[in-house]
């Protein structure tokens, strides 16, 4: 995700939680009043 996709976010990466393997990210994340939770795949990072 680039810094240009988070401008104007709200609230974002609220409660970071990884899965158990450690190849993903969920984070509770509220823009604009609307509250989501967002799984992304960190795989490729973690991995190298």
């Amino acid at each position: 995700m680039s810094a240009d996709a988070l401008e104007g976010a709200e609230h974002w990466f609220n409660h970071l939680r990884w899965s158990r393997d450690g190849r993903q990210v969920c984070i509770d994340s509220m823009r604009q009043e609307d509250r989501h939770m967002r799984v992304i795949d960190v795989s490729s990072v973690v991995d190298g």
